[in-house]
């Protein structure tokens, strides 16, 4: 690509974000036509320069190999659990389209002690950091298919109020 915007591991969870552009398109940007919130600030800089070292090749394929662990689970719920209407994501972002709002799950996973957020009132979303171990992985992903299941049940016995 000739653009390329980076933010969510540029510095490992601290408030960032880049745009990467070629040099025939750098040139064409200004002062001014561009600027962030997250831009350019002395600590997340240095936060994201420690990232960047630390992306060794061997690094990159830990994560890489990793991340399909969150592809084949989420991708099996998607054929296994009805009320999930689709999956979508690549590598640690993804994405659980329910038939529901699913804004109590973020509540029952966060008593359970995982994080996950409720976007577009009914997509569960992941955005785990790149340090994860394989078994910290497994563990998060069996918190929220335990609550996922719990979440449905109680739903669909109206057990739980849906926003």
């Amino acid at each position: 690509p000739d653009v390329l915007t980076v933010a969510k591991g540029l510095a490992n969870g601290l408030p960032i974000g880049a745009t990467l552009a070629k040099d025939a398109v750098a040139d064409l940007f200004q002062p001014g036509d561009h600027g962030s919130t997250f831009s350019g600030g002395p600590v997340v800089c240095r936060a994201a320069l420690a990232v960047l070292k630390t992306l060794s090749p061997d690094r990159l394929r830990r994560i890489a190999r990793t991340s399909r662990i969150f592809e084949e689970e989420l991708e099996r719920w998607g054929r296994e659990l009805s009320p999930i209407r689709a999956v979508r994501g690549v590598g640690f972002m993804w994405g659980i389209e329910l038939d529901r709002p699913g804004a109590a799950v973020v509540d029952l996973c966060r008593k359970d002690g995982l994080l996950v957020n409720c976007t577009a009132e009914k997509v569960i979303r992941l955005l785990p950091p790149y340090c994860l171990t394989e078994k910290e992985i497994r563990r998060g992903l069996s918190v929220l298919k335990r609550n996922l299941e719990l979440f449905f049940q109680k739903t669909s016995q109206g057990r739980i109020e849906n926003p």
